[in-house]
């Protein structure tokens, strides 16, 4: 069973893009929907919508959700709170457990301008397509230019 870890936007809600997205990567793979597992956040936005579209090609789903009340490795100052790090913590499990490909959508760009608020920005999709790209597994991820997609891979 090959695995698709896939990272992007909270924001994101494009069902069409995500299962013509998943379609071309099994088909890069040489691979019929039930020979890979779409492994995911389950997060709002892309994690949901890549696990929906993948549930309907017949592709199996792994949710690994971010454990925001455990401060495990963080430099958070206030542990009533929600940790900052859960999300990075989780990605960092997902990573280990393995891909075979790794696939992004991010709505944001990797670089802000200075001053930018950090919420909303896509930087948790940046990271693990980073890491993702340094761990050895083949990156990628969609990206629209002059009103079309384009998968672009990611280097480490």
């Amino acid at each position: 069973m090959k695995r698709i870890l896939i990272t992007g936007s909270r924001e994101y809600r494009d069902l069409t893009e995500a299962s013509d997205a998943l379609a071309r990567v099994l088909q890069y793979l040489n691979l019929a929907p039930h020979e890979a597992v779409l492994v995911h956040g389950a997060a709002q936005g892309a994690d949901t919508v890549l696990a929906t579209a993948a549930s309907a090609m017949g592709m199996g789903t792994e949710a690994h959700p971010a454990q925001w009340s455990l401060h495990e490795g963080c430099s958070c100052k206030d542990h009533s709170k929600r940790c900052g790090f859960a999300g990075f913590r989780r990605n960092t499990y997902m990573l280990s457990l393995g891909a075979d490909f790794c696939l992004g959508f991010p709505l944001h760009p990797e670089q802000l301008p200075p001053g930018t608020p950090t919420k909303n920005t896509s930087r948790g999709t940046w990271n693990m397509l980073r890491s993702a790209a340094s761990a050895g597994v083949p990156t990628y991820f969609v990206r629209h230019e002059n009103g079309r997609r384009a998968l672009h891979q990611v280097i480490p």
